[in-house]
């Protein structure tokens, strides 16, 4: 059977399915999952980047790292602090 690592921030119904989920097991770690049922905070927490308008930019864009937003002027940057 296969084990899959699961992380959500919830504790509700959420939680419940899949915990009951045969080879499902919880972890607290970060960034060592399978899987996540997270929510908006804890996403822009933890892959805050470009803004969902990004998704319209061009390739150029997309493939730019956030240290790199210097050499993309005209990419449709969010500010990771909020």
């Amino acid at each position: 059977m296969t084990k899959v690592r699961f992380r959500t921030c919830l504790r509700n119904t959420i939680y419940d399915a899949l915990r009951n989920r045969p080879g499902w097991t919880e972890t607290d770690s970060d960034s060592d999952f399978d899987f996540i049922w997270a929510d908006v905070p804890w996403m822009r927490e933890h892959f805050d980047g470009f803004s969902p308008a990004s998704r319209a930019l061009p390739p150029s864009c997309r493939a730019v790292q956030p240290n790199d937003r210097a050499r993309a002027p005209g990419c449709a940057w969010r500010s990771s602090s909020g």
